[in-house]
């Protein structure tokens, strides 16, 4: 039995299989969801396209609906980048070409071929529901799983929720408008100060490229070695030296 099978039993055996997924109110669920006001995470990171592949270390310090703060270093122990998402821009520093980008949230979305926010990435990050679920959305059970289908802005996004983990298992989003699609596999889940937590996320974005109608694909994987949730004093540091070019 592998890996994944034997750590999603553990979490069977340490929740409460009496907790139905919908409470009395028809409009709340019972979601394993991670509350949390400070998070840390220290995560093996590996980004692949067509054209590129880059992998490394990860620390990450997130203040809910403020700030995701991360550190990329890639081996031998020596910080490579360090960047800040905030509610309107991304900014990152390349420490080994001495350059800096600053990107609106707007400009970015053209680039990465998908809609994002700040929520949304700390969401993805801790495994909890991105777009929340309401009564109206389409609700089916099939074989381990309760999938519910909702249409948000100009996506159609299916959710899978293990009918015992009570977490968000796959998610499938379609864009309306274009083929994009975003898919995530939450996987290895374990139990970390008393929250369910995926250990291994996958991130797929299929796109059409918007000059020559290409399809490409771009893929994240997100291992998490180290979580602590709400931990002290938490520091967000980052400043672009005066000395770097902007890309």
């Amino acid at each position: 039995m592998n890996r994944p099978v034997l750590c999603l039993l553990g979490i069977l055996a340490l929740t409460s299989c009496s907790k139905t997924l919908f409470s009395t109110d028809p409009n709340k669920f019972n979601l394993n969801n991670v509350a949390y006001e400070y998070l840390t995470l220290k995560s093996k990171v590996q980004y692949e396209d067509e054209n590129t592949s880059h992998k490394g270390i990860a620390n990450i310090r997130i203040k809910k609906d403020s700030i995701v703060w991360f550190s990329i270093t890639p081996g031998m122990g020596i910080e490579a980048a360090r960047g800040v998402i905030l509610e309107d821009s991304v900014k990152i520093i390349n420490k080994i070409e001495k350059e800096y980008s600053v990107e609106s949230i707007d400009k970015l979305l053209d680039k990465v071929h998908f809609d994002f926010d700040l929520s949304m990435v700390e969401s993805i990050l801790i495994g909890n529901l991105i777009w929340p679920i309401k009564a109206e959305d389409e609700i089916n059970r099939i074989k381990g799983y309760f999938v519910f289908t909702k249409h948000y802005q100009n996506l159609t996004i299916t959710n899978y929720i293990g009918t015992h983990s009570k977490k968000v298992e796959k998610l499938e989003a379609k864009s309306d408008s274009t083929t994009n699609t975003l898919n995530i596999q939450y996987s290895d889940f374990k139990k970390e100060s008393g929250k369910i937590i995926p250990s291994k996320i996958d991130v797929q974005i299929k796109y059409n490229t918007k000059t020559d109608n290409i399809q490409k694909m771009s893929n994240i994987t997100i291992e998490h070695a180290k979580v602590e949730i709400d931990k002290n004093n938490l520091k967000f540091s980052f400043s672009i030296p005066k000395k770097y070019t902007r890309r």
